[in-house]
């Protein structure tokens, strides 16, 4: 009986001592090993046809899971897309810009960038998350050149506008004041000359005074008035902008196509472009 129980304690010892681990390849392959150590980005083990021997190491990303010796199952399929979705923890729009335009998963799977949320002819938001002017531009450069050159386009002729009106409207002010001065001075002489100022100036002073301020009115109200088309056209161009690079990106998102494929020891993914 003895002999027997302890038969029974040497066979439980050497199953728990050469008891494997497998590990799982997303390739369908499968190894027979002791793992030694599991990190966030690797897996080591030993093989189990030679213990002794050295450790080997396996990036994370290629492993579907690990059996351990004790049944416990341990799959590295959702954590290893959770470690690579883009950042919160400061979301800004050029995360969205590097995480999302260039994100290469484990599986071969790339993010594409989402579509820009605008009012009118400015930047709201990208995916959920507050974009301005500068960081659209940047945004559009890496993704969409021809929508990055309309909304160039835009801010030029927005920019000429302001010149423009920026000329106009003082030239008119300028105008109306000499104008009302001229005017002022030559009413002095439709007055009979018992109610003339003579402290008033001369009346071919005035008459050019009431021309010249004529003139500027007419002009500075005419290149401030021009400056409307000019900030119409930028307006439009900007907010077309947007609707160019809404439309490139739904073109690249309607272009991918994702084909799972699922076998009895195996899981693999592939694109179709």
């Amino acid at each position: 009986m003895k002999k027997l129980f302890l038969a029974m304690i040497c066979a439980l010892v050497a199953q728990t001592m050469w008891a494997s681990d497998y590990i799982y390849m997303l390739d369908g392959s499968e190894v027979e090993a002791k793992v030694t150590e599991v990190t966030p980005t690797t897996i080591k083990y030993k093989k189990m046809s030679n213990l002794n021997g050295p450790i080997y190491t396996v990036a994370k990303g290629t492993v579907f899971m690990i059996k351990y010796e004790n049944g416990q199952k341990e799959v590295f399929l959702q954590q290893e897309t959770a470690t690579t979705a883009p950042s919160q923890a400061e979301p800004t729009a050029q995360n969205v810009l590097d995480e999302t335009k260039n994100l290469v998963n484990a599986y071969g799977t790339s993010t594409m960038p989402g579509l820009v949320v605008y009012d009118n002819d400015k930047p709201v938001s990208v995916n959920g998350m507050a974009l301005n002017e500068q960081d659209y531009l940047a945004l559009a450069q890496k993704n969409c050149i021809p929508a990055y050159q309309q909304y160039m386009s835009g801010l030029s002729f927005k920019k000429k506008g302001n010149i423009m009106l920026g000329v106009g409207i003082p030239v008119f002010a300028v105008g109306l004041t000499v104008g009302i001065i001229g005017i002022y001075n030559y009413s002095n002489y439709y007055y009979p000359p018992m109610y003339r100022h003579d402290d008033f100036m001369d009346i071919d002073t005035a008459e050019t005074l009431t021309y010249v301020g004529g003139a500027m009115i007419g002009i500075g109200g005419t290149v401030a008035l021009g400056s409307i088309p000019f900030y119409i056209i930028g307006k439009n161009k900007r907010r077309g902008s947007f609707e160019t690079y809404n439309k490139a990106i739904k073109e690249q998102q309607s272009s991918m196509a994702l084909e799972f494929q699922a076998g009895y020891s195996s899981l693999g993914m592939a694109l179709k472009f």
